[in-house]
């Protein structure tokens, strides 16, 4: 008879698509699940890359070409107080460049040890949390002058 040796929670980890749809749907099971299992420590560095890779781009063309036109019909419909600002924006920007250096300096720790410190894990998390409240702000830099200038 052979034996069985006892499965690992290791080799009890969710499967990989599994964790692909809670990314999209509900991230924090997501983010508890890279936690949690050791093989899913080499995903940080690559979703860091993702993450600000994708905002970043977002964040130029809602800078770059929304905003513009959302300026310029707020100042041609007479409220000209009511042009949008950009200062902010540009943090972003650089938020997101930082996001995109932390995720390589995550892949030199993952290279070099073959783990990543629970303290780098969960400041990938807050970053990942950051990541969702960014686009609440672009999104409310452009109407608030909108609502502002009709008086709402």
């Amino acid at each position: 008879m052979e034996d069985k040796l006892p499965v690992t929670a290791e080799e009890k980890r969710p499967h990989h698509l599994l964790v692909i749809f809670l990314i999209l749907v509900f991230p924090p099971a997501a983010f508890y699940i890279l936690w949690k299992y050791k093989g899913y420590h080499s995903w940080f560095p690559h979703l860091m890359w993702l993450s600000g890779i994708l905002l970043f781009i977002y964040t130029l063309l809602i800078n770059f070409f929304l905003l513009p036109y959302v300026s310029r019909a707020l100042i041609s419909s007479g409220n000209p107080n009511a042009a949008v600002g950009r200062g902010w924006i540009y943090v972003l920007l650089v938020f997101f460049i930082g996001q995109s250096i932390f995720g390589f300096y995550l892949r030199v720790i993952f290279k070099n040890k073959g783990d990543i410190s629970r303290l780098m894990m969960a400041l990938s998390i807050f970053l990942f949390g950051l990541d969702y409240i960014a686009p609440g702000l672009i999104y409310g830099q452009i109407v608030a002058p909108i609502y502002n200038s009709l008086g709402l």
